[in-house]
């Protein structure tokens, strides 16, 4: 047999002698056991080849030797020369496969290994089983067959990072390697001598493993892990954790068996389905993860695998993992190689990791480094990830949400346009019953809505926003807060369609989402603070549109609260207050404008000055280049503006003027704010431009008009308010020039204008738009637009009623109707002039009384509502499907400390009460409702009138524009005829005695006011009573007694009745007072209009025909005597107590008067009205102060008895009647009311609104009032009351018993009325009861 060539031989070394020449086997066999141990002596590698070599020298020699005996050989020889032989091959092979092929001199290492795997399987064969070389011999055989297996001379291919280091299959792998193996462990591990080491028990678990891997037998799982188990326990025990002070310096590191067993341990467990095996290998993970020095292969395999644990867990990630997660991955991401394959999923999962922490350190918003490298990982993984990959779904839905946060806190430095590709590319990608499709589509609208908001200009765009926020609420999202941003987003979509379309109904949704929101969100989230100041942008548009002044106030309360958020008002909100902070001087300019806003329609100039100083000081507080100072330097200039014509200087009005246009040139185009702040720059440079008439102001007002109208949507506030505008430019330049060519123009753009409103709720820009129509064509003067002029004109009126109507409280009315008089007086003329008597009725009736109409119009709405088919709202004004809502929004809004803080979680904002615009507004669309809206026709008031036995209403007009043009009479007749009295004296240059009077009414309510000096209050009394004759002279010679020589009363009869509804500064007349005669041809006494005819007043036509449609219930139905409430007024105590006794001795009798039922509270007064729960006094008698109005006629109050020592206030206000009488119903009947309370008839201004104490009675159900115009003395105002409730028992109305009064008290030769205690009966002797102070104080309203 040929010896087998291993290499070369080299020169013998130190070590065991070599045999000698000769030698035979068995000396051999014993030397090369000699020279093994030498090998295992050995350290250096090179020693140790070189014994080993000698060792498989010697061992060839003694096998060829014993072969070539072949039959004479001794079989137990051979046998062990055999396994020596196989034993020496295999630890060359083994050291060849650790690196030392060169020492050992091994050049083909698979062929070594195949070699000692058939000797060792041929020694298996032949060794006896009961020795420790047969032991010996199975398990080394087992080890080179699972190494064969295992086929860890593969080719590395560059991976591996999710399988652990070994691959299956050698290149010379047979089949049945693997359980050869397992067998020869089987066989030769129970017969090992000594504990089996570490190693070897490795290797025969990881055999055991792979068979497990392949034929899934449960015996051979139990086997492995036991094995494996057991060699780790014995490396490391259990409960062993890495040394603190060894972390990150591997101290504590493993070697490459334990490594190797703890992966495939690890592998192992991961394939069984038994939970308790997935949780020991996440704890082998664990340790792998400890244990494995940094930069050695395995790290990748472990930092794979423990991120597959931690996503894989039902939930995701758990918080207390989440630190150990991004460890791991940030670990990945170095590992990798950077062309691995897997390098875009480390970098997706990492970036989504890192984007997950935003909002951790207290802020959702603020970008961190950590949100700079989300971003760029995130960036990375897409660009690499396969188009089919399962994370490119959420890598762009992470990344498209981090940037739209992002963007949030800084939009200068993060693209929206960006986020809006990723958000849609992560919505197509999402499947239609994905948890996260609706969180998807809600960060996609928000995107786009921000997107849009710069300019909105596209309506299809927004409503495909809707659309996007209608299928996200098909999928509703369980993430916090959702809820709460997707009312935020509608609003938001809806907020800019209402831009676009300028309908109220998208505007009111935008609020009630708003709302939804606000109540949604958490108090300590800012998007409480952010939904709120939306909400005050929201309402102050709601005014814009409708009108509404507690929109406006509102508005301004949020925004109040919104700024003092900044100050720490509410020490809840902390976390991201910069996206408020960053803000603070627009918000605070928000502020100032809508205090400004305010101020200006309550005419407050102190109000207004206040706005300013903020706005200056917010001025100089911005840097030159600061973005937002030309939008605050224009506003500013429109507030210098409008104050100057408040009694302000030119300076201002130039100063304003110049700031507005200057900020407006230097604005980009593409400014957000240029197109409402052109339109106003627009408006205040045509008003100073076109009186006088400035060429080049027009033509600048007009470019920029050109411009906001090439810019915005014409259906929006904005585009109609410019073609308004744009409409005035045209007019002025047609009254300056006269070419036909700009009325035509200025006709035209209303006309458009107005064409886009049709069908919408009347609103302040409507009647701007009606009002430059008839203007336009009243001055063209083409065919048919006089008559165009008049019908335009009228409806403007209507337009304006109603946004009056819509109001939800008196003063907000109040303020809306004070400019319609002025107008209503103009269209009448032009009805007059034109012949069209009915035409000038009618406006009018549409510039009168509109706040009382308002008060006492909505007790036919319901059965309107059904009407129009809305049986909704009728239900809900009714009560019956209607929520909570806030009954007193001025207390709450103007109350203490802070609106937020005050408001837990879920709780309501005060909001203004939309019941009634929403009702009216639909009302106002539909042919149902116009009946709120039109006054009585003549026919109407004719039948009025009949019903009062009443001969004409006389509206009285005062002299028009020109100095030359007189006043004027408008005869209604109880025939429905209408004709008219024209007073030649009266001109408007000669009205000085009314202002006299006015004024010298003035200072002696003041004196009263402020001083007890008697002599003051004489001299103050001496110059108003002086003032009071010569109105009265004046009021007789130029009005009344033109008007009873007029034919059409003269065929009245000789006592005509009339009533009365005086116009403008002719208001505050006592007509019936006026000098008829001086009294010559009469014994000396002059003669009053009182004598001559029977006068009565009424606000309006419309306030007698409702007033006269209220039965009237009996005298001794229920009456009520209120005497001195207050305690100041002994002589009312007297009055009260002698009129209830004598008169109505089983009335109700209240005040400080012995005997009274109770204090005379306002509460209790306001019993004595009609209401839901009872028809209210038959009569209710007032014997109190009257305090008249300051700046307004609704604080206009009687002093009652104050509700308590909590409440020392017993005012009851003007304001508060009309708001009982939007309560009362419809055909409730009602009583009289008399207010001998001192001026409880009487208004400084708004003399077209009627607005005093008594008619707000008449308002809230009274059928007559009987009121005073000024200060009387209690005592002769006992007597002429105890005389006018004596007539009214005989059987007078009220109206003729008042006159029968003043009459009994001119008469010298009056006789006092039987029954009449002697108390009362003694006044005549205190003064002169004839005098014009004491009779002429009182008119009577009503029935």
């Amino acid at each position: 047999m040929t010896t087998q060539d291993y290499g070369t031989v080299p020169p013998p070394p130190a070590g065991p002698p070599e045999p000698p020449p000769g030698a035979g086997p068995a000396e051999l066999l014993d030397h090369a056991e000699q020279l093994l141990e030498h090998h295992d002596a050995q350290e250096r590698p090179e020693d140790a080849g070189n014994a080993w070599q000698r060792c498989r020298e010697a061992l060839l020699r003694a096998r060829d030797l014993l072969e070539n005996e072949a039959a004479g050989a001794d079989p137990a020889a051979l046998a062990r020369a055999r396994f020596l032989l196989g034993l020496t091959l295999s630890v060359g092979y083994w050291q060849a496969s650790a690196g030392h092929a060169e020492a050992y001199g091994v050049s083909e290492r698979l062929g070594v290994r195949s070699t000692a795997a058939g000797l060792l399987a041929l020694a298996r064969a032949t060794l006896p089983q009961d020795t420790p070389a047969y032991a010996t011999a199975c398990v080394r055989h087992g080890l080179l067959l699972h190494d064969r297996f295992e086929g860890d001379d593969a080719e590395d291919d560059g991976e591996g990072e999710g399988e652990g280091p070994h691959a299956v299959g050698g290149a010379d792998a047979r089949d049945d390697d693997l359980d050869e193996a397992v067998l020869a462990f089987d066989e030769g591990v129970p017969l090992l001598d000594e504990a089996p080491h570490p190693g070897l028990l490795v290797a025969y678990g990881c055999a055991l493993a792979d068979r497990y891997d392949r034929d899934r037998a449960p015996d051979d799982l139990g086997g492995a892990a036991a094995l494996l188990g057991a060699v780790l326990d014995e490396l490391r025990p259990p409960g062993w954790e890495p040394a603190e002070a060894g972390a990150g310096s591997w101290v504590d590191a493993a070697d490459q068996l334990e490594i190797e067993a703890r992966v495939r341990l690890v592998t192992l467990l991961q394939a069984s389905d038994d939970p308790a095996d997935a949780e020991q290998a996440e704890r082998q993970l664990e340790l792998l993860a400890a244990t494995v020095p940094d930069g050695h292969p395995t790290r990748i395999f472990v930092c794979g695998h423990l991120v597959d644990v931690y996503r894989e867990r039902e939930g995701g990630v758990r918080p207390e993992e989440r630190p150990a997660y991004l460890a791991r991955l940030r670990e990945l991401y170095r590992l990798l190689d950077a062309g691995s394959s897997h390098l875009p999923r480390v970098a997706a999962l990492l970036g989504a990791a890192l984007a997950e922490r935003v909002g951790q350190s207290g802020s959702r918003y603020m970008p961190t480094a950590e949100n700079e490298e989300a971003t760029v990982l995130l960036r990375e993984a897409l660009a690499g990830l396969a188009e089919d990959d399962e994370l490119r779904l959420p890598g762009h839905a992470v990344l498209g949400c981090l940037l739209n946060r992002c963007h949030d806190f800084d939009p200068t430095a993060y693209d929206n346009e960006e986020a809006l590709l990723h958000l849609e590319r992560a919505v197509d990608l999402c499947p239609p019953d994905d948890p996260m499709r609706g969180d998807l589509l809600n960060q996609l609208a928000h995107a786009t809505i921000v997107r849009d908001d710069r300019s909105p200009t596209d309506l299809e765009g927004v409503d495909r926003t809707i659309a996007l926020l209608n299928e996200m609420m098909k999928v509703p999202s369980d993430t916090p807060g959702f809820g709460s941003q997707a009312h935020g987003a509608y609003a938001a979509a809806l907020s800019q369609r209402h831009a676009l379309s300028n309908s109220s109904d998208d505007l009111d949704a935008s609020i009630r989402h708003l709302t939804a929101a606000f109540r949604q969100t958490a108090v300590d989230d800012v998007n409480r603070v952010v939904y709120l100041q939306n909400l005050a942008i929201a309402l102050y548009r709601r005014y814009q549109t409708g009108g509404d002044l507690q929109d406006l106030t509102t508005a301004t309360r949020y925004m109040r609260e919104v700024t003092a958020v900044l100050d720490g008002v509410d020490p809840r909100v902390t976390a991201d207050l910069h996206l408020v902070v960053r803000n603070r001087v627009l918000l605070e300019q928000a502020l100032a404008g809508l205090q400004f806003m305010l101020a200006f329609t309550g005419g407050s100039k102190a109000g207004m000055l206040a706005a300013v100083a903020t706005m200056r000081r917010l001025q100089e507080s911005c840097d030159e280049d600061a973005p937002e100072l030309l939008p605050l330097e224009a506003d500013l200039g429109l507030m210098l503006l409008v104050v100057s014509f408040f009694g302000g200087t030119w300076q201002e009005r130039l100063e304003g003027l110049v700031l507005m246009t200057e900020s407006v040139d230097a604005l980009p185009e593409d400014h957000p704010e240029r197109s409402r702040l052109l339109l106003r720059t627009a408006g205040a440079v045509l008003m100073t431009a076109v009186s006088p008439f400035n060429r080049r102001g027009v033509e600048s007002a007009e470019k920029m008009l050109r411009e906001v109208i090439d810019t915005v949507s014409p259906d929006s506030q904005e585009g109609l308010r410019a073609a308004g505008l744009y409409a005035n430019v045209f007019y002025a330049r047609f009254l300056h020039a006269r070419a036909p060519a700009d009325a035509d123009r200025a006709v035209e753009v209303a006309r458009t204008a107005l064409g886009r409103l049709e069908g919408r709720a009347p609103s302040p820009v409507g009647t701007l738009l009606t009002n430059v129509l008839a203007d336009a064509l009243r001055a063209r003067e083409a065919p048919g637009d006089r008559e165009n002029a008049r019908r335009t004109g009228v409806a403007g009126l209507r337009e304006a009623a109603t946004v009056v109507l819509l109001q939800v409280a008196a003063e907000p009315a109040l303020q809306m109707a004070r400019n319609a008089a002025d107008r209503a007086l103009q269209i009448a003329r032009w009805c007059l002039a034109d012949g069209d008597l009915a035409g000038a009725v009618e406006a009018m009736e549409l510039g009168r009384g509109q706040v009382l109409h308002a008060s006492t119009t909505t007790a036919d709405v319901p059965a309107l509502l059904r009407e129009t088919g809305r049986e909704d709202l009728a239900e809900e004004w009714e009560g019956g499907a209607r929520a909570p809502v806030v009954t007193d929004l001025a207390a709450l809004l103007d109350g203490p400390g802070s609106l937020l803080g005050g408001l837990g979680e879920g709780a309501e904002l005060p909001l203004p009460d939309d019941l009634r615009q929403r009702v009216l507004t639909a009302l106002a669309r539909s042919r149902a409702g116009s009946a709120l809206m039109a006054p009585p026709a003549p026919g109407e008031i004719g039948a009025a009138l009949r019903r009062a036995d009443a001969d004409a209403l006389v509206y009285l007009l005062p002299p028009g524009g020109g100095g030359g043009s007189g006043g004027t009479a408008v005869v209604v007749t109880r025939e429905g005829e209408v004709a008219t009295v024209g007073f030649g004296l009266m001109r408007k240059d000669g009205l000085d005695v009314l202002e006299a009077y006015r004024e010298a009414h003035r200072h002696r309510q003041d004196v009263l006011d402020r001083t007890d000096d008697p002599e003051v209050h004489t001299a103050a009394h001496a110059r108003w009573r002086s003032a009071l004759e010569e109105l009265c002279d004046w009021a007789g010679a130029v009005v009344m007694a033109p008007l009873a020589r007029s034919p059409l009363l003269r065929a009245a009869g000789p006592q005509p009745r009339l009533v009365l509804v005086p116009f403008g500064v002719l208001g505050g007349i006592p007509w019936h007072a006026a000098l008829l005669s001086s009294g010559l041809r009469h014994g000396g006494r002059p003669v009053r209009a009182v004598e001559r005819m029977t006068l009565s007043y009424a606000a309006s036509a419309r306030q007698l025909h409702e007033v006269l449609g209220r039965p009237r219930l009996p005298l001794d139905a229920g009456p009520v005597i209120v005497g001195n409430p207050d305690g100041t007024l002994p002589g009312a105590t007297t009055e009260a107590r002698q009129i209830r006794s004598a008169l109505y001795p089983r009335g109700l009798l209240l005040g400080r008067v012995r005997g009274a039922s109770g204090p005379g509270t306002p509460a209790e007064v306001l019993t004595a009205l009609p209401s839901r729960t009872g028809p209210g006094a038959s009569v209710l008698h007032l014997a109190c102060h009257a305090r008249p109005s300051g700046s307004s006629p609704l604080d206009a109050c009687l002093s009652l008895a104050p509700p308590g020592e909590e409440q020392p206030d017993g005012q009851l206000t003007v304001r508060e009647i009309l708001r009982q009488a939007r309560g009362r119903p419809a055909a409730a009947p009602g009583g009289l009311v008399v207010l001998d309370a001192c001026v409880s008839d009487h208004t400084a201004g708004d003399f077209d609104e009627s607005l005093t104490l008594s008619t707000a009675f008449l308002a809230a159900g009274a059928t007559g009032v009987v009121g005073s115009r000024w200060e009387v003395p209690d005592g002769l105002t006992g007597l002429m009351m105890y005389v006018f409730h004596d007539r009214l028992r005989a059987g007078s109305p009220p109206v003729r018993a008042l006159r029968e009064a003043q009459l009994w008290l001119l008469d010298p030769g009056r006789e006092v009325p039987g029954g009449m205690p002697p108390a009362v009966a003694d006044i005549l002797n205190d003064g002169d009861p004839a005098a014009l102070e004491v009779w002429a104080a009182f008119a009577c309203q009503g029935h």
